[in-house]
């Protein structure tokens, strides 16, 4: 291992994610899943992995860290590329890390493909908790989606001899078969993943980067995907979804207590922002008719629902960067919205979401603050 550290630019990101409780601990998924968004991020330029962080990296982040709130060891904000076992000095820089913080709550997402049985007691001793990307238990479709050489039994072993640190188990939708197939074999590896357990059930998303497989794989899926949700959600205790749309999940669905990710919270939180907004405007005396309100995908026809007084005001934003099958606000860039706004110019003041312009910037690191003759509210 090295003991010099990072380079300057990797150390800039390294730090930026330190500074939001996450240490990425450097290196590339070697996976090879052929949905993975990292395909979509190299294609625009953006980056995703940093070389292999060291001893002396940890050292000089400790005090960003806050040791009362859950501590991402192996993956971050800004980075997707998240296999943390691919830096085959995982488990002791771990250790290492744990002797600053050893009654800190920490936690990663992994395949669980790279993981030793002789580390596993290892992982115990350092108070952390996984969050396992199984993807499926068909192992035909296992090799479908994953380009690497699948260490399936490692996977079933660490499944089977480490449910006391496994946080939450996430799978992704196929169709129905397949998801009956995984719950049943889940539920044989060990029941208490089923009654115990969080599992999470993911759509699988295409970006224009991506192969005609790729974009297939979504399309056969979202035929069902509400039957899928149903069925995942009447046979597992505490079920729990990738947010990619307030629209992708039928009402009727079961909530987790205290989760701030979930999709009632999520709902409400982002009516409140409008209401809250709206508001503001009157307050204000800002005539809201003439006011665009520019919307992601994720969020377009839930807020037409919601506010149906306003459809007239409402804006599509299309990713035009990314796009495919991506929704989420946070992967529109600043191009997306000046394409929105152009087309829309009966209005010369808009409002959006403030999380797609993290410090003011897009994930492309354009800032918002540009020389047009009009205004963005950001909530």
């Amino acid at each position: 291992m090295k003991t010099i550290g990072l380079n300057k630019q990797d150390y800039k990101l390294f730090i930026r994610d330190a500074l939001n409780n996450c240490l990425i601990t450097g290196g590339k998924c070697n996976i090879g899943c052929i949905f993975c968004s990292c395909k979509a991020q190299n294609s625009i330029g953006l980056r995703n992995q940093i070389d292999y962080i060291s001893k002396a990296d940890i050292d000089s982040i400790v005090d960003y860290i806050n040791p009362n709130q859950t501590i991402f060891f192996g993956e971050g904000t800004s980075f997707l590329s998240c296999e943390p076992f691919s830096n085959t000095e995982y488990v002791d820089l771990l250790e290492y890390f744990n002797k600053y913080f050893p009654n800190s709550n920490k936690m990663t997402t992994t395949t669980g493909l790279n993981i030793n049985p002789q580390d596993y007691d290892r992982l115990r001793k350092c108070n952390i908790s996984f969050v396992i990307s199984v993807n499926t238990l068909d192992q035909n479709k296992r090799q479908e989606i994953m380009k690497s050489q699948d260490n399936f039994y490692g996977l079933i072993d660490f499944l089977k001899n480490c449910k006391d640190i496994i946080h939450k188990v996430s799978l992704f939708y196929f169709d129905m078969k397949i998801l009956k197939s995984d719950l049943e074999k889940l539920n044989k590896i060990d029941s208490d993943y089923i009654t115990k357990k969080q599992v999470m059930l993911r759509l699988i998303d295409y970006s224009k980067f991506h192969n005609q497989k790729t974009q297939q794989l979504h399309l056969n899926a979202k035929k069902t995907w509400f039957k899928g949700v149903e069925y995942f959600d009447k046979n597992v205790m505490y079920p729990y979804y990738w947010l990619r749309s307030l629209s992708d999940f039928p009402d009727n669905i079961k909530e987790i207590n205290n989760s701030i990710f979930g999709i009632y919270p999520a709902r409400k939180i982002f009516k409140n922002k409008i209401k809250e907004a709206l508001q503001f405007f009157e307050s204000n005396l800002i005539d809201v008719t003439k006011i665009g309100f520019l919307l992601a995908e994720s969020v377009y026809d839930y807020f037409i629902i919601q506010f149906p007084e306003l459809k007239k005001n409402a804006i599509f934003v299309k990713n035009n960067t990314f796009g495919g099958s991506y929704t989420v606000a946070p992967l529109l860039t600043l191009n997306d919205f000046i394409n929105a706004i152009l087309k829309n110019k009966k209005f010369n003041t808009f409002l959006t979401s403030k999380t797609i312009f993290n410090w003011k910037r897009d994930i492309g690191g354009n800032h918002i603050i540009f020389d047009y003759p009009f205004k963005i509210y950001l909530i």
